[in-house]
């Protein structure tokens, strides 16, 4: 009776996907929280991104908000919300005034999140640079 051993290129290939998929799952459901944040009309801004947001055991909605210009960008609002895994139910809202956020600058959210019955691992961020034309979420 012979015993199979898998091969060391097999073993290093599996290991390396290990290691590259276990970031995408934490805590708080998964880690793909991040993306270009969306003017009002719904296209990407290429100089605005959303980083690692994600809601924490203790209530609150965490993640960064980052410049990826080389430009300044002066003080402005942006809309922030979760959805439902399916993307049909508005579950929490924000509104948060940015200041200026310099070229590569981070800025920290973190905001109280009401405990429910949405699972964390299946909510979905969402994020807008408000209009005056926009009075509700789409």
């Amino acid at each position: 009776m012979s015993k199979s051993i898998p091969s060391t290129a097999s073993t290093v290939v599996l290991s390396i996907l290990v290691v590259l998929l276990l970031p995408l799952v934490g805590v708080a459901g998964p880690l793909l929280n991040s993306g270009w944040i969306d003017h009002s009309s719904g296209v990407p801004d290429k100089n605005l991104r959303y980083e690692d947001f994600q809601i924490t055991e203790d209530g609150y909605v965490t993640g960064y908000i980052v410049n990826s210009s080389e430009k300044n960008l002066p003080a402005f609002a942006l809309d922030v919300w979760t959805t439902d895994g399916m993307g049909t139910r508005i579950l929490w809202r924000k509104t948060l005034t940015i200041g200026n956020l310099p070229p590569h600058g981070k800025h920290l959210v973190k905001e109280p999140y009401p405990a429910g019955d949405s699972d964390p691992a299946r909510t979905k961020f969402r994020f807008r640079l408000p209009s005056s034309a926009n009075y509700r979420n789409r």
